[in-house]
């Protein structure tokens, strides 16, 4: 489709995504956890986009995703620890990008429920590319 392409496409696309993932977060229960999965490379459509998310809500942490994958998954890391791309090539799919996103309470949430993960809150939020 013609809307579909073009610079202001990725643009559109992104400002969508942002509202879904807010949306979505805004759902869930302290405690609560929403996977954020696209079928994109575009670094503003999901490291960039959760990256700002988790910085401007101040009650979100990106869960560690490679911590619980059997050995020999067909994927990298992302460019947010704990966040995974799934490479076209390597993976034989589209290409996929996947960070779950857990909603803090109030008081710290046990992590040991989180098997083999770790929580990564915004302060840890970085670049490594």
């Amino acid at each position: 489709e013609r809307r579909c392409r073009g610079a202001g496409a990725l643009a559109r696309r992104a400002a969508l995504q942002s509202s879904l993932l807010a949306s979505g977060f805004s759902m869930l229960r302290e405690g609560g956890l929403l996977v954020y999965c696209t079928c994109s490379f575009a670094r503003g459509q999901n490291e960039e986009l959760v990256r700002a998310f988790v910085e401007s809500s101040g009650g979100a942490a990106v869960i560690d995703s490679i911590a619980e994958l059997p050995e020999g998954t067909p994927c990298s890391a992302g460019s947010i620890a704990g966040t995974l791309r799934f490479e076209p090539r390597v993976s034989s799919t589209s290409a996929l990008f996947i960070a779950r996103v857990r909603k803090r309470g109030r008081q710290k949430f046990d992590t040991s429920s989180v098997r083999g993960g770790c929580v990564v809150g915004s302060e840890a939020v970085e670049a490594t590319t």
